[in-house]
């Protein structure tokens, strides 16, 4: 119904209300992704399927896919295409990317978001940096639980239910990798 909307003639006004519901439909379809993530890995339903990946590939369809969003926030990614490969689960690998950079644009508005792959100590990281307000020491160990969100005067607005994180945590348990944070 909603598309069918757009199609319509409409004053300023109905232009802002369809806006607002097109912004509550994708706030929707968020959550009950995210909530069919968390079901699926409670159940078990999940399981890796372990091959090649090219993080190159992986992180570049995310910021494609992100372009958009950051833009709509004022932010600009840069992105450090990778040659690099891994035997991981290609798809639970987006999902991880994919909601790093979307929390990034989410509570980081205006901010600078740069994706890419360090290697240090012989192990490979993938980097999703911005330089956003940071998050506040006490907040850092709550921050990869389900249903938290910390809310600063910059993020008042951001939507969402602090499930993006806490998904990543569970699927880089599933896959054996480490997820960590540095915040200033």
């Amino acid at each position: 119904y909603v598309e069918y909307l757009h199609g319509m003639r409409m004053g300023r006004d109905g232009r802002e209300v369809l806006h607002n519901i097109d912004r509550s439909v994708e706030s929707l379809t968020r959550l009950c992704r995210s909530l069919l993530d968390l079901s699926a890995l409670d159940v078990g339903r999940v399981k890796p399927e372990i091959g090649p990946v090219s993080l190159g590939e992986v992180m570049g369809e995310v910021v494609r896919q992100a372009n958009e969003a950051a833009r709509a926030r004022n932010i600009t990614i840069r992105f450090r295409p990778s040659r690099r490969w891994v035997r991981s689960d290609p798809t639970l690998l987006h999902t991880m990317v994919q909601n790093l950079v979307s929390n990034a644009i989410k509570y980081a508005p205006g901010a600078q978001l740069l994706v890419g792959v360090r290697r240090r100590n012989g192990m490979l990281s993938i980097v999703v940096a911005d330089t956003g307000p940071g998050i506040a020491r006490k907040d850092r160990h709550r921050i990869f639980k389900e249903f938290v969100q910390i809310e600063t005067p910059d993020t008042v607005e951001a939507d969402g239910l602090g499930l993006g994180l806490s998904i990543v945590r569970r699927l880089a348990d599933m896959l054996g990798l480490r997820v960590g944070l540095v915040s200033q």
